[in-house]
């Protein structure tokens, strides 16, 4: 190509093609970006955060969640113990989610709990329990998979009567 040459890398001394004098190969400055992140996590999560904020993702359409309901029909009809293996691994990572969902799960089998509809919309199909605090498994809202969802991805969500930023439902 016009206008290329061999150059050597200034810090690791490895001939590379560069347009630019002095310039640092590519693993070496990706080296240096990751060596720049351990050091400084905060400011590269409120970047992240300003990204997402500038760029929503947008929610996946009807023909999406539908071919990944069928994706994930398809992995556990392939391999039985997928599911197995996932819920194992999610209890391993989440112990104290886990306990929290197992009670759940415990006081609605033994009448102690009752499925309620949606906090937002009245909604009673797929009612979601969600907790503020793990250590505390009984106590939450009963949230739709929709709302439950926006509320995990930080969108705010409309509890009757007053809007609720997720901020003040994530220190509760």
């Amino acid at each position: 190509m016009m206008g290329e040459s061999t150059k050597r890398c200034p810090k690791c001394g490895v001939e590379h093609l560069s347009t630019r004098r002095g310039m640092e190969c590519r693993e070496c400055r990706n080296a240096r970006a990751r060596e720049e992140r351990k050091r400084n996590p905060e400011a590269y999560r409120a970047i992240a955060k300003r990204y997402k904020a500038r760029h929503p993702k947008p929610e996946p359409s009807e023909a999406e969640r539908e071919r990944n309901r069928d994706r994930q029909r398809r992995r556990y009809a392939d391999d039985p113990s997928y599911q197995q293996q996932y819920h194992a691994l999610y209890r391993e990572l989440h112990p104290e989610r886990w306990k929290a969902h197992y009670i759940v799960r415990q006081a609605l089998r033994h009448g102690e709990l009752t499925r309620e509809p949606c906090k937002v919309c009245g909604s009673e199909k797929n009612v979601h329990f969600h907790h503020f605090d793990y250590s505390k498994p009984l106590e939450g809202w009963w949230l739709c998979s929709s709302h439950h969802r926006q509320l995990h991805l930080g969108r705010t969500v409309i509890v009757r009567p007053k809007v609720i930023p997720f901020g003040v439902l994530a220190n509760r």
